[in-house]
């Protein structure tokens, strides 16, 4: 058989096997000695003559029955497996594809016994399974057949695979794109799985240029992942790096850096291109977020990224474009919309900008979805080790030449748009760069030398200079636009967020906050008349035409109420405004969600019921009329006249949606509270939530509520929380989550008794919800204290119950609640008998659900990757670690010091690299190293041991390079604290020296950051 590595065989043209056989039916009696059936089976299978395809069909059919009824047993079947092999083997050579297809099927069921793949290769039988593959792609019964032969081959004896199967799988993977063959992308599934079982194989017949070929072949992100995945894991050891060539995973920059390149002699269409850079822009993101791939490319004498970066400098902008738009990406950042306009594309970065909110219906939990993506976690204490990756990144990339680059493009891009998208990525760059890095190298970076010489140098080229001024301007408007709070599209975030007491969730602006600054005096007797009289309230019929800026101002002024304003014509016109927002009146109630003045009519609603709140006894009547009208609009809910699917869809309906907006705001007030006691609001929600077709009403009700007060609103989530609708129980434990993060008053005091309870819903999704609520909850170090008084039973939901139950660790009053259970010790031996190696994975796989497509199994799936894209700006919390939950204090550190470090050291100052094990157990010891360096007690001890300068020096020098990356984040662990920050810096290791996640840093007042140099090609500033 001709074998080839860049097409396909020869025997690829020819027209075998198209006759169909179809199979006879053949008895086959299982009672019968499995010997004398199998010699029967036999017999007629090795006949040439005498015996019809379809007969044969059927006896190999029978075959496979047989072996799966007696097992894998040569003493039951009565002959030897090369007699077995040699008879099924006559059948690999029958004309009909059928009968080949079944005898492939046959062996693959022979491969139990132990013994039959070496018995196999004996006989050559692998060129026969080889030719099969390698057959016109019309025989696909038989090419499937053979394939699932080869990957059981693959299962059973990796070690024994042939390299004849391998030159196969490799010339398919190489033509089958181009042939459309539909086994081209499981022969690459194959051989990516050999790269793993038997990588000098895998090395040898060709398969890293046939992976690579096939990476920038495909555009399914899933599958050009898991591609150059496999090609960065050969890198990662040094057993199997030095079977590459040193430049074979830089084949994946060649479309950006090889202006000519072409896959294929007959490629050059345009339209071919843009796909080819398109997939090279996917391998060339999970090269770079995978540590093997980062530190290969950026090694010493590569090149590599600094060739990525300078086709920023090259005046094509399709090129440019296209490592834009991988910067994008790697940094986790939005891509603006190509646009001219430096607003909408700036607008278009903010988060929930293309959340469809228009087409969002409140079943499907918008308030809580939209919530969880507009604000962030910032994980406590806990440190966001994607926040680590990111600053190494990012300063690998200003040492490159990242910001002259940007420069080029904003001072010299052809098209307005490539401008446009470069300035707000050199903003974006700008703004990690003062939160993710030391403040030395980020003031460097906020100098930006090569932009700020072109705006002063006038000398120069003007067309650049004028560009270059523009571009500071924009970057001075992207700075005031991060300063100021992200635009939320619905008023019930809005409301939500105004009630926070975190930090940042105070500047949110409050839903009935008007544009126009009112001036402190209170109005007039006259000046409340005219304005009255400019509103047109009192003097035009139709609603949406009244002057409702006027409106809004009027009732926002502090001293406008019925007990400053007595007279007639106030009464009226409160009359007239409280009639149009009845529900009965049906004049704000059918008003399209969609309208331009929909949100102004909500927040003049709102402030409507905050100045009939402020008249006191002379405003309750028209306060107790609206609510009253509003009791009998939620009576028509309960008794199920209106249709609560469509009534509750965000943009399809009328503004009614509004009307638990409103009794959420009044809740909020305190006469407004008591308003609705007093006309029975309260009451009719309680009924409400016992319903399940109202589970939409529901969500908004309790989404709208405020909870800072005890009292009716706490008893409606609590009704909510154990409702009948599972739905709703979800929706009410995730809004628990959100409370946390917005800083709702005293949830800790009230809020961990409802996750509590919610551990025990019977749905399991309920219970994970509240778990993960629970979890955010406790990086609050004073929910955490409020959680240990209550000893809470958290064993029983796993290994996530247990990891939190570390934490009661790192108090001492935890520690003193688990240390009388015995439930230290017996953590501690567990984590040294095994456990900690299990941690490893645990953070492992939360980086890689962070930065790839890599989707966490639930119960019963198997592995798999998203269909989308990445789950871009999802963190990477590290899991809690016992080591680290004691050295946070004394009485744990000592325990550490006895029991635990001496044999950390030994991992580190003498690792076994040679295997994986070995690999694994380095990892397991430098995180508890981390861990306890994440304290200013372990620091101590990790300076009394010595340990730091050795961990320094795997991160320098360590050949396996995923270790370098788990050092990494292990320097990132010990920099968390001042002491870590000064233990690091004779190392050479510089840490950031502020609280985690301060907005706008202020530069560190302790001697230790030289002035910033001056700019090249200034002048200094003369000295006085």
């Amino acid at each position: 058989m001709a074998l080839s590595f860049r097409g396909r065989t020869l025997l690829s043209s020819r027209l075998r096997g198209r006759n169909d056989s179809g199979e006879e039916s053949v008895p086959l009696d299982l009672t019968r000695d499995p010997a004398a059936n199998l010699r029967d089976i036999l017999q007629n299978v090795a006949k040439p003559l005498g015996v019809s395809n379809g007969r044969k069909l059927g006896h190999l059919n029978n075959f496979a029955k047989l072996l799966s009824s007696v097992g894998p047993s040569e003493e039951v079947l009565g002959l030897s497996l090369k007699q077995i092999l040699l008879c099924v083997r006559v059948a690999l050579l029958n004309e009909a594809k059928e009968v080949r297809a079944a005898g492939l099927r046959a062996v693959r069921h022979l491969l139990a016994f132990p013994a039959t793949l070496p018995c196999l290769l004996q006989l050559r039988l692998d060129y026969l399974i080889a030719r099969c593959v390698d057959i016109q792609q019309g025989n696909e019964v038989e090419r499937t057949q053979a394939l699932r032969l080869i990957r059981k081959i693959l299962a059973v004896g990796g070690s024994l695979f042939p390299p004849s199967l391998a030159s196969s799988l490799v010339a398919v993977g190489n033509e089958g794109q181009q042939e459309r063959d539909r086994l081209a992308r499981a022969c690459l599934a194959t051989l990516c799985e050999l790269a793993i079982v038997h990588p000098e194989m895998f090395v040898q017949r060709g398969g890293v240029a046939t992976v690579i070929r096939g990476a920038l072949e495909c555009s399914m992100s899933r599958m050009n992942e898991a591609l150059v995945t496999t090609a960065t894991q050969l890198v990662n050891h040094p057993s199997t790096r030095c079977l590459l060539r040193s430049n074979e995973l830089e084949q994946i920059l060649a479309p950006f850096t090889d202006l000519h390149y072409r896959l294929r002699a007959e490629d050059g269409q345009r339209e071919e291109e843009e796909a080819r850079l398109q997939a090279s822009r996917m391998a060339v993101v999970a090269a770079l977020r995978s540590w093997a791939g980062l530190l290969w490319l950026c090694r010493e004498g590569g090149g590599a990224l600094l060739s990525f970066l300078g086709i920023l400098h090259i005046p094509y902008s399709q090129p440019r474009k296209a490592v834009l738009d991988v910067l994008f990406d790697i940094f986790r950042l939005t891509i603006p919309v190509w646009s001219q306009d430096f607003a909408i594309a700036l607008r278009s970065t903010e988060p929930g900008y293309d959340m469809d909110v228009g087409n969002c219906r409140i079943s499907e939990g918008f308030i809580v979805a939209e919530a969880e993506a507009v604000i962030p976690h910032h994980g406590g204490s806990r440190p966001n080790l994607i926040d680590i990756y990111l600053a190494l990144l990012l300063s690998t990339c200003l040492q490159h030449g990242l910001l002259e680059g940007l420069a080029e493009v904003v001072c010299g891009g052809q098209e307005e748009e490539l401008v446009v998208r470069a300035t707000i990525l050199l903003g974006e760059i700008l703004h990690m760069c003062s939160g993710l890095l030391p403040h030395e190298p980020g003031l460097r970076a906020q100098l930006l030398p090569p932009l700020v010489n072109r705006a002063a140098g006038f000398h120069g080229d003007p067309r650049q200079r004028q560009r270059a001024v523009v571009a500071l301007a924009r970057l001075s408007r992207f700075h005031d636009a991060r300063r100021r709070p992200p635009h939320h599209p619905s008023l019930y975030l809005s409301l939500l967020l105004s009630r926070g007491a975190s930090a940042g969730v105070g500047q949110h602006s409050h839903p009935t906050e008007i544009n126009q600054r009112l001036p402190r005096e209170g109005l007039t007797a006259k000046e409340c008349d005219e304005m009255m009289m400019m509103s047109r309230v009192l003097s035009h019929k139709e609603n949406l035409k009244w002057d409702w800026t006027t409106i809004s101002m009027l009732l926002a002024w502090p001293n406008v109420n019925l007990k400053v304003f007595k007279d007639e014509s106030m009464h009226r016109w409160l009359r007239r405004l409280v009639y149009f927002y009845k529900p009965s009146s049906r004049l704000f109630s059918t008003v399209d969600a969609s309208h331009p003045m929909s949100r102004r009519l909500v927040r003049c609603a709102l402030a409507l019921t905050q100045c009939l709140a402020r008249s006191e006894e002379e405003g309750e009547c028209y306060l107790d009329d609206l609510l009253r009208d509003v009791v009998q609009w939620l009576g028509g809910w309960l008794e199920g006249a209106r249709q609560s699917g469509e009534r509750c869809s965000i943009g399809g309906g009328g503004l009614s949606q509004y009307y638990p907006l409103l009794l959420g705001y009044l809740s909020g007030l305190p006469r407004g509270a008591r308003a609705l006691e007093r006309t029975g609001v309260f009451q009719m929600m309680l009924s409400l939530v016992r319903q399940q077709d109202t589970e939409p009403l529901n969500q908004l009700l309790v989404s709208a509520l405020d909870y800072g007060r005890d009292g009716l609103a706490r008893v409606m989530l609590c009704k909510a929380l154990t409702g009948s609708g599972e739905g709703l129980r979800l929706f009410s434990t995730r809004l628990l989550c959100v409370l946390v993060r917005v800083g709702a008053p005293f949830v800790g005091s009230w809020g961990l008794d409802l996750m509590l309870t919610q551990l025990h819903d019977p749905c399991p999704t309920v219970a994970c919800a509240a778990l993960s609520a629970l979890e955010e909850a406790c990086d609050s170090r004073e929910n955490l204290h409020a959680l240990v008084q209550m000893r809470p039973a958290l064993c029983h939901l796993g290994e996530r119950g247990v990891r939190l139950l570390l934490r009661f660790a790192s108090i001492s009053k935890g520690f003193s609640f688990l240390n009388e259970r015995g439930f230290v010790s017996k953590e501690l031996a567990r984590w040294q008998q095994g456990y900690a190696v299990k941690y490893v994975a645990v953070v492992e796989e939360a980086l890689n659900e962070a930065l790839t497509t890599y989707r966490r199994p639930r119960d019963g799936e198997t592995v798999t990757r998203r269909s989308s894209a990445r789950s871009e700006g999802k963190p990477a919390f590290l899991p809690s670690h016992l080591y680290g939950q004691l050295a946070a204090h004394k009485l744990g550190c000592t325990l550490l010091q006895a029991q635990v470090f001496p044999e950390l050291a030994a991992y580190v100052r003498n690792p076994r690299l040679d295997t994986w094990e070995g690999v694994r157990e380095l990892k397991a010891a430098l995180w508890g190293l981390g861990h306890v360096g994440a304290s200013p007690w372990g620091v101590t001890m990790l300076a009394e041991t010595a340990l730091l300068p050795d961990i320094a020096d795997l991160a320098r020098t360590c050949p396996v390079l995923s270790v370098r990356g788990t050092c990494v984040y292990v320097m990132g662990l010990v920099a968390s604290t001042q002491q870590g920050c000064d233990a690091l810096r004779p190392l050479g290791w510089e840490g950031v020296r502020r609280a985690q996640h301060h907005p706008w840093p202020l530069p560190p007042d302790d001697g230790l950051v030289p002035p910033p140099p001056p700019l090249p090609g200034l002048l200094p500033r003369r000295p006085p």
